[in-house]
């Protein structure tokens, strides 16, 4: 089972956000953030090229989101990384 549930409440974040900023759903990400959503998604990437064509669909999305980041596509990241 995925640890990062598909609703954010203010006891749990993922593991990029502080449970304070896990709550703030269209805030921008700050540049660490993005720096790391960036490595996140590219590990993602990886891995739907080599094994789970599946979810290249997803990666695919979330690498075109990453100018436009908010703390709503690191949770969209999570759930990707909880499918694989």
């Amino acid at each position: 089972m995925c640890k990062y549930p598909r609703k954010t409440t203010s006891s749990t974040c993922s593991p990029y956000t502080s449970p304070s900023r896990a709550v703030e759903q269209d805030s921008p990400l700050t540049e660490k953030e993005k720096e790391q959503l960036r490595s996140k998604i590219g590990q993602i990437l990886w891995v739907a090229r080599q094994t789970r064509p599946d979810v290249m669909f997803d990666a695919s999305n979330l690498a075109l989101s990453t100018n436009n980041a908010t703390v709503q596509t690191i949770h969209e990241a999570n759930r990707v990384v909880c499918k694989l």
